[in-house]
């Protein structure tokens, strides 16, 4: 059974309408044997390894004489294929595919249905990470008394904000704000910016560019 959803010409009256997939299923599997029927998006399997819908039909096919559900010679079908004359090349191949989704489906989604390979974002660095670049950066805008000075404040935060049980909103707050306090941006802090290596690197990768 091929139980891709697509919704029928009824949809533009009722826009409310659903596909009851699942109670078609549960129907077929108690009218015929429930180790005799097989459920599958043949459809977007199709789709996505032939690169056309209308395979769809002999990827059936190719499923259910694999699974013995055909009491037809292989070569019989394939010279039927090959005698109508249409496609051939492509329906030989559906029918290929459905013989090796009945052997093994999880293997052929696997190459119909790719993961993305997609890396988590990072939105928000966290606590630790804000401290981390803000000492850095005020050891090296002044020294590093001045970021001993920052890292006091913020540990008082976080201890309070432990004791008292709400999280670290307040400390990643103070650890983003209180670094701007302590390093304003004098004329002075702007040419060590401009003559600094990372500045120097970024205006000759752009200057290159």
């Amino acid at each position: 059974m091929n139980n891709h959803e697509t919704m029928p010409a009824a949809f533009t009256r009722d826009p409310d309408l659903e596909v009851p997939t699942a109670a078609m299923e549960q129907v077929i599997r108690d009218t015929a044997q429930p180790e005799q029927t097989y459920c599958l998006d043949a459809t977007t399997l199709a789709t996505n390894l032939l690169g056309n819908g209308m395979a769809v039909n002999l990827f059936c096919i190719g499923f259910a004489w694999q699974k013995g559900l055909i009491p037809l010679q292989q070569d019989s079908i394939e010279q039927a294929i090959a005698l109508n004359g249409v496609a051939v090349k492509a329906n030989l191949q559906a029918f290929l595919w459905g013989r090796r989704a009945a052997h093994d489906q999880q293997q052929v989604e696997a190459i119909a249905l790719p993961q993305p390979d997609v890396q988590p974002v990072k939105l928000m660095p966290s606590l630790n990470d804000v401290i981390s670049r803000e000492t850095a950066h005020l050891t090296d805008y002044q020294n590093s008394a001045l970021a001993q000075r920052y890292r006091k404040l913020i540990d008082q935060i976080q201890a309070a904000e432990s004791e008292l049980g709400r999280g670290q909103q307040l400390s990643l707050a103070v650890a983003e704000n209180y670094s701007k306090i302590l390093a304003y941006k004098d004329e002075y802090e702007v040419a060590r910016q401009l003559s600094s290596e990372q500045f120097q690197r970024a205006a000759g990768s752009s200057v290159r560019r």
